[in-house]
């Protein structure tokens, strides 16, 4: 079974609608939600997003690390790495869609194998 994808404006015209607002209001409402998280991370602020979301950026420094294949010592440059982590209460929220999923994975999957 092929993972359907939810886009911006999928999420713009759910907005719309439930909002009464119009389609291309709402795709420049996420649009600036995501630019203003995108920003507030890259100063290394947390983003603390209630009930579904954390997301924060954090300084790697330069180290020095070891070529898989011959083991030598390369040097790995600094970068900016970003950690996304759900929430315990989005999960919890989730959890009995999951296992709905499971089942109708597992349908799907068993027709196909026939």
């Amino acid at each position: 079974m092929k993972r359907e994808k939810i886009l911006i404006s999928d999420l713009a015209l759910f907005i719309s609608h439930s909002e009464g607002i119009s389609p291309a209001q709402a795709n420049r409402i996420i649009k600036m939600l995501i630019y203003y998280i995108l920003v507030e991370v890259a100063m290394g602020k947390q983003v603390r997003l209630e009930s579904f979301c954390n997301i924060e950026g954090y300084f790697q420094p330069k180290r020095t690390g070891s070529h898989p294949k011959t083991h030598e010592p390369i040097e790995i440059g600094s970068s900016v790495r970003i950690k996304f982590s759900l929430s315990n209460i989005f999960k919890q929220m989730v959890q009995p869609y999951i296992s709905k999923f499971e089942t109708i994975y597992k349908e799907d999957k068993d027709l196909n194998d026939v």
